[in-house]
């Protein structure tokens, strides 16, 4: 690994393998299963213009995409029905940077610019290609 990268390479992503870890100290996640989650990190991709922070794409029987967004004291935040975030009794499985397999890969990895996905960004843009009208927030 070169020494800008593990410079950009946030304590949470692993030097080498796979490390799990639990949504809360470092990041929440927000899982979107199926073609839904890849269509969603392509246009969330386009808009940003290359990189909108980290991004995983997971295969372990069933594909879904992660979105790892900055962790909130508090969970009241609503998403359309079939998206996910998920809770401290989770875990996420995160791959080092130029880590080989099958089962989760990076999309888009974390930069000093976008060290996470814009949570904001993410709901309004799943609202406008779901359709989904939130009657009130919680």
């Amino acid at each position: 690994m070169g020494t800008a990268e593990a410079a950009e390479r946030p304590e949470w992503v692993p030097v080498a393998g796979i490390r799990t870890a639990k949504p809360g100290p470092y990041f929440d996640a927000v899982r979107i299963a199926g073609e839904r989650g890849s269509e969603t990190a392509a246009a969330l991709c386009e808009a940003a213009g290359g990189n909108p922070g980290p991004i995983l794409q997971q295969d372990l029987g069933t594909e879904a995409t992660l979105f790892l967004v900055p962790p909130r004291p508090d969970t009241a935040f609503r998403w359309p029905p079939g998206i996910r975030e998920l809770s401290a009794e989770d875990t996420v499985r995160i791959p080092a940077y130029g880590h080989a397999d099958e089962t989760i890969t990076w999309l888009s990895r974390p930069t000093p610019k976008a060290p996470f996905v814009d949570r904001d960004a993410l709901r309004a843009l799943l609202i406008r290609m779901t359709g989904w009208a939130p009657t009130e927030e919680p």
